[in-house]
């Protein structure tokens, strides 16, 4: 299966288009799918993107957002963490819509949870920025599409290494002073 995953996206980096992608389409949006699959009492997570395609610069204006929510409970602890992040993406694509990306971003990151040095619970509003590198793989026979990519940015407004680490150490990462983030299964539909 992973043979096959990896021959997919390879085979998507080298495809090039005859036609026009996303002819007519202006908007998009994504879902994370695999975070859809994973949700339970304790951990509950979403993410997606709404995207505004502009063909003639050859650009992607993209809000990608996330969702988490956390809960860990034993006998001697408690912890109730909930993450949001919302971003605003800059993608100028290489050669056409559907091919190798750079972007720039900025991200807003709110977390509610517990505490790591002291007791009790506390809220936090980051402000960061970044750059990143992607791939959109768009069909010119549906709406249907891929993206894959990567970010690296800094936290730059706010407090970080506040709160307790969780089980999958989703906050852990949201609560360091810097931003990396690696998307891969978000699959979209333009219209």
């Amino acid at each position: 299966m992973f043979k096959k995953i990896t021959l997919f996206l390879l085979l998507t980096i080298f495809a090039y288009a005859d036609t026009q992608v996303l002819e007519g389409k202006n908007y998009g949006v994504e879902l994370g799918l695999p975070r859809l699959l994973t949700i339970n009492d304790e951990w509950q997570s979403f993410s997606g993107t709404f995207s505004y395609f502009d063909h003639e610069n050859q650009v992607e204006y993209a809000v990608p957002w996330l969702y988490s929510n956390e809960k860990v409970s034993d006998e001697s602890n408690y912890n109730d963490t909930r993450v949001i992040n919302v971003d605003l993406h800059y993608r100028k694509f290489l050669r056409e819509m559907g091919s190798l990306y750079f972007s720039g971003f900025a991200r807003v990151t709110n977390i509610d949870g517990k505490l790591l040095r002291e007791p009790g619970y506390a809220k936090v509003t980051k402000l960061g920025a970044g750059v990143g590198l992607g791939y959109r793989y768009f069909s010119t026979s549906s709406p249907f599409y891929w993206g894959a990519g990567i970010i690296f940015g800094r936290y730059i407004l706010g407090d970080n290494d506040m709160f307790e680490d969780t089980i999958t150490g989703i906050s852990f990462m949201d609560d360091a002073p810097w931003i990396v983030d690696v998307e891969l299964l978000k699959f979209g539909y333009a219209f």
